[in-house]
């Protein structure tokens, strides 16, 4: 099976699978809502259950760690599953979902403000390291390619999962009326200094129930109040994939993309001048092991001949981000000769559009631009003498305040534990990295996208080559001298600001396109340039179909 076959989100998921292999997952559904062509082919492949109740279902899954499915076809279905979905959840059970785009959109748990467009979703919350894993399985994927990548990925998320426990506060026994009590309060973090999206969520978290101080309070109620001011996860895992024909080239089998995004919306108020009220976004690249990044296959690097005149470099990667708001205007294959700004719909159409029905492969669901969206960082920098600013961390003055009652008697409702937030982001903390002979630039001349390129500086890389004095024909390895020979990670991040009186209400959309280049270039005395038209062997994009939907609260 080739890997580009199946898509889970932008994230391809690499299997390494036998066709014939044996499926050991659980699966459970609940009568009524099997009807699916996934739910159905999937149950065949795994050991199956199908309960009567909701109760049942929940209870099932979490004992015999069994992944929910369910399908839903109209409002009815909906109106069912919307719960079940929102407490798997909440009970860190896995849930895929199928039915048509608008359908599932209308899944969205009420205390989330950001979901993924898609048919098939794949979501997950048992890693605290990964949040809200959200995915979209490809339409096209068959039977047996989901159940094989859902397996994998779920055997993944469960070894991420068994060493990375959220921590929990035992409760001793009390009295039904003990257990309900009003509480209010309120904290600062003026340094809050996270080198992740996940981290700053989790240091909030982490210092609401340290200011409670309270063991009879759940450790579940905590994290229902800060999720719905401070959300996190995971939306696009790449894991040594190759990508997508584009540009009419033909596909490449040699590049890999292995890295993997993670995301964070955080909701600032200010109850002086709500006029400066304020939503972030957070996406940043992660991937510190070796081979992390844009790579080549195994025994492909770049190398380069010396000739005569000059020297001709081979297997030369040229890679870019483009990232920004709103849906992009069709898949990659349609991009030929069009700039970024071709690509986002926003940027082109101009701020504050309604990209209404039928944008972005059959997407239904009303999709605005926002309205004065703010750009406070995109890292890495611009190159300078071989060295690139690139983000360490990001710091935050958080303040927080709590209200309402916390913990629950036997037999009356949870507690209603209410978080605010102000405050927001201060700086990126940064570091100096050596990219040799790559010359990364960063657009600024758009509102509502960034994209950086880290392409080949031909020039300094045939000087490399020539200073090594070697004699006519010579082969010589280059992938010890520059990144793009061999593999670059990008230590890309990027940080938004929306003002949320303005977009109050508002659905919008951001999306990231991942893109690499397979490139040669002859150098010689007699012409010093590499023309794009002649370098090119093949293009290769990824693109991050699982593009965030943000949901912005309304106005109080």
């Amino acid at each position: 099976m080739k890997l580009r076959q199946l898509r889970l989100t932008a994230a391809y998921i690499t299997l390494g699978l036998a066709a014939n292999c044996a499926y050991a997952d659980n699966t459970i559904t609940l009568s009524g809502l099997e009807s699916g062509t996934v739910v159905h082919g999937l149950s065949a492949k795994s050991t199956h259950t199908t309960t009567s109740t909701v109760d049942d279902l929940l209870s099932s899954a979490a004992r015999n760690n069994a992944m929910i499915m369910l399908s839903v076809a109209n409002a009815s279905d909906v109106e069912r599953a919307k719960p079940i979905v929102e407490a798997a959840m909440n009970q860190k059970i896995d849930v895929l979902v199928e039915g048509t785009d608008d359908l599932l959109r209308q899944m969205k748990p009420e205390m989330r403000s950001v979901w993924v467009p898609g048919s098939r979703l794949f979501i997950s919350t048992r890693s605290e390291e990964l949040g809200d894993y959200l995915l979209t399985v490809d339409a096209a994927a068959t039977i047996d390619q989901i159940a094989e990548a859902l397996s994998r990925t779920r055997q993944q998320i469960s070894a991420r999962t068994a060493g990375n426990k959220t921590p929990t506060r035992a409760t001793a026994p009390q009295s039904a009326s003990a257990r309900s009590s009003s509480s209010s309060g309120s904290f600062q973090m003026p340094q809050l200094i996270s080198s992740t999206p996940s981290g700053v969520c989790i240091s909030i978290r982490n210092q609401l129930a340290a200011t409670l101080n309270d063991p009879a309070v759940p450790t579940t109620e905590v994290t229902n109040a800060v999720q719905r001011v401070c959300q996190y996860g995971t939306v696009g895992e790449f894991r040594s994939v190759t990508g997508e024909p584009a540009y009419g080239m033909p596909a490449d089998t040699t590049l890999m993309l292995n890295l993997r995004k993670e995301w964070m919306l955080l909701l600032s108020e200010d109850k002086a001048q709500p006029e400066g009220s304020r939503a972030y976004v957070w996406l940043r690249t992660l991937g510190d092991d070796a081979g992390s990044g844009f790579t080549w296959a195994t025994g492909v690097a770049g190398h380069a001949y010396t000739r005569k005149n000059g020297v001709e470099m081979y297997d030369i990667m040229n890679t870019s981000i483009h990232s920004g708001w709103g849906p992009i205007e069709s898949r990659p294959t349609a991009w030929p000769n069009k700039t970024p700004t071709d690509m986002f719909l926003c940027e082109k159409n101009g701020a504050a559009v309604n990209m209404g029905t039928g944008v972005n492969n059959g997407i239904t669901t009303s999709v605005y631009c926002p309205i004065q969206p703010r750009l406070l960082s995109v890292l890495p920098g611009n190159t300078y003498n071989d060295q690139v600013t690139i983000a360490n961390s990001t710091a935050w003055s958080i303040g927080g305040a709590f209200t309402g009652s916390v913990g629950a008697s036997e037999t009356g409702p949870e507690g209603s534990l209410s978080l605010s937030l102000s405050g927001g982001y201060t700086n990126t903390n940064t570091a100096q990295e050596t990219l040799s002979l790559v010359d990364t630039t960063t657009n600024a001349d758009t509102l509502m996208y960034r994209s950086t390129n880290w392409k080949p500086d031909w020039e300094a890389m045939a000087h490399w080559i020539e200073a090594k004095d070697l004699k006519k024909d010579s082969f010589l390895w280059i992938d010890n001298a520059t990144p793009l020979a061999k593999t670059l990670n990008p230590a890309w991040s990027i940080v938004w600001e929306l003002p949320l009186a303005q977009n109050a209400g508002r659905t919008t959309q951001y999306t990231s396109v991942y893109d690499a280049r397979h490139q040669w270039c002859q150098w010689d005395d007699k012409d010093y340039r590499c023309e794009n038209s002649s370098m090119s062997i093949n293009g290769e994009v990824w693109m991050d179909n699982s593009s965030l939907i943000l949901s912005l609260p309304k106005s109080q």
